[in-house]
């Protein structure tokens, strides 16, 4: 090997190893800055978070929407409109807990559909109210609140 070619060879292996160790500011273009992506998380707010019973109303409240859907629409007669069924669908939103007693809850969801066979969606209140204790509640009726905002 000759002298030229031996400072060569380690001129390489020089740079080489600066490439592996990412030392240079070429190796740092090509790598993407990870503080570039940020992932936000989701952390609820303390009013929003419901008690362990709160849970087990709403859990009770979905399995009876569940129970009497037909072909995925929650279905409920309205004493108000000649007890013709309302076809809901669940909206999101925060449902609304009150107690009525020692061992009484009634529960204020909000749904949207439309009344018998009409096409217009309106949005509709309504009110489930349960007997229970602690974690086990159940369903004894449900009634409709409001249409579009409007009390029954």
């Amino acid at each position: 090997m000759t002298k030229n070619n031996l400072i060569a060879f380690m001129i390489l292996l020089t740079a080489g190893g600066a490439f592996a160790s990412g030392s240079t500011s070429r190796s740092r273009r090509s790598t993407p800055s990870r503080s570039r992506t940020t992932t936000k998380k989701f952390k609820p707010q303390a009013s929003k978070q419901l008690s362990p019973e709160q849970k087990s109303i709403y859990e009770s409240t979905s399995f009876y929407v569940q129970a009497k859907s037909n072909a995925g629409k929650f279905q409920v007669k309205d004493a108000a409109a000649d007890n013709q069924a309302w076809s809901l669908t669940s909206v999101a939103g925060t449902p609304v807990y009150t107690d009525i007693g020692k061992t009484r809850r009634k529960v204020l969801r909000q749904f949207e559909g439309n009344l018998g066979s009409a096409s217009k969606k309106h949005k509709v209140g309504v009110e489930f109210f349960l007997k229970g204790m602690g974690q086990r509640w159940k369903v004894e009726r449900v009634k409709i609140a409001s249409v579009n905002g409007n009390p029954r």
